[in-house]
């Protein structure tokens, strides 16, 4: 038989059975569309974080107190953990005058509730020296307004996302020159009894961030560092600690130096380090969700040896009049193939197109509200990995049915009623 042969056989044969046939098709098309979305959708994680961390400065440290996890008694094989060091004016100076630090930063933070004009929203609360957010946000600039005055008690600093929630082209939340109030809730004792008593202090809008890339900046609103403290009343106990370090002396010297003074009582981390642990469980996620795709495509893998197995049944006859004429094993063994390559490379390639819409659908609709700038990325090289792991896996599941129409001796296929 020639090769036109076999092609022409084959289609005509996909096309008698072309429910069955589209049916295994779209087994297939749904496992390449899973691998193609996710992968998309993956990459664009990958992508986001990265920009999002290219926002924060390389060279500085985060300092926090180090929670205690587990007790005494929890373990006696184990040593008790070092109790949390208590971030003060005392800790510091003792940070700044450690070799390789340029500046130490200190910063309180709190969760709490924004109303303006009838509007309201929960933001994250920073006291900060508003200067210095500079070191923390490299290349920072103003959509509007300007740093307010380390001293100026009323001033107020809000992040883009908090000033415009719909983007630049809705109405802002507040502008400039508007008077924002803050309520946060404390424990307190009143009458003998400990009740949550709800504490407000109105601000005055001295500037609005533009959009840096790092979502938690963007929605926060950051105040006066001593402002900050008579609010949230932290009695200078500090929340974290940035520290700014030469990048000639580098992050890991200076770590190294930070837990010889104060051991396992204190966090550390890095942009880097933040950044690396984030990918990895977004690349372990990755791995999760494309297992599903490829599963998808076994089963679609499953559907194909079914039919092309049903279908080498129904042609008994037909296959052993063709082996009558002269056709050879091989010739067989191709008809049958060809029909699982035709299924595998339409599902495949049907498969990669709907993927691209998954992947766009999941980023504007399923996660969009949590990553307003997530797109999906569609590398070529994955893309391909995708068309090949469909059309194979395709070809694979049509192995066995060939191999066996190619068993078939004339006579035996003849006599078969």
């Amino acid at each position: 038989m020639k090769l036109g042969d076999i092609v022409g056989y084959s289609t005509r044969a996909i096309k008698e059975r072309y429910l069955r046939s589209a049916l295994t098709i779209l087994m297939v098309l749904l496992g390449a569309m899973l691998l193609t979305g996710l992968n998309g959708l993956g990459e664009g994680f990958n992508y986001n974080i990265t920009k999002q961390f290219e926002g924060l400065a390389p060279d500085v440290i985060t300092l926090t107190p180090s929670p205690v996890v587990g007790g005494p008694g929890d373990d006696p094989d184990e040593p008790d953990p070092a109790p949390p060091v208590e971030l003060n004016l005392q800790t510091l100076k003792s940070v700044e005058r450690l070799d390789g630090v340029e500046e130490a930063i200190p910063s309180f933070r709190s969760g709490l509730q924004i109303e303006y004009n009838g509007k309201s929203q929960t933001t994250s609360f920073i006291g900060i020296n508003p200067q210095k957010l500079i070191y923390v946000l490299p290349g920072l600039e103003f959509v509007e307004g300007d740093f307010t005055d380390p001293s100026d008690s009323t001033g107020i600093l809000l992040g883009f996302t908090v000033a415009y929630p719909g983007g630049l082209e809705l109405e802002p939340f507040a502008e400039v020159g508007n008077l924002v109030c803050a309520k946060t809730g404390k424990q307190e004792i009143v009458g003998g009894v400990e009740q949550v008593v709800i504490d407000k202090k109105c601000f005055v809008v001295r500037g609005v961030l533009a959009e840096t890339g790092t979502v938690f900046y963007d929605n926060s609103i950051s105040v006066p560092l001593s402002s900050a403290n008579n609010f949230l009343d932290k009695k200078n106990i500090y929340d974290t600690i940035f520290v700014v370090v030469n990048p000639e002396v580098g992050n890991d010297a200076v770590t190294e130096e930070i837990r010889e003074v104060y051991g396992d009582g204190i966090g550390i981390t890095t942009p880097a380090q933040i950044q690396e642990t984030i990918q990895g469980f977004v690349g372990s996620f990755n791995i999760f969700l494309s297992s599903i795709g490829f599963i998808s495509l076994i089963v679609g893998g499953v559907g194909i040896v079914t039919t092309l197995y049903t279908s080498v049944t129904e042609r008994t006859k037909e296959l052993g009049t063709l082996k009558a004429l002269g056709a050879t094993n091989g010739n067989i063994i191709l008809l049958i193939l060809f029909e699982a390559v035709v299924i595998g490379v339409v599902g495949a390639s049907a498969g990669l197109l709907a993927g691209y819409g998954l992947g766009w659908v999941l980023t504007q609709y399923g996660f969009g509200a949590q990553f307003g700038d997530l797109v999906p990325i569609f590398l070529v090289p994955a893309m391909v990995n995708v068309w090949l792991t469909a059309v194979t896996l395709s070809i694979l599941a049509g192995a066995y049915p060939a191999w066996r129409a190619s068993k078939m001796t004339p006579m035996a296929a003849l006599r078969r009623d």
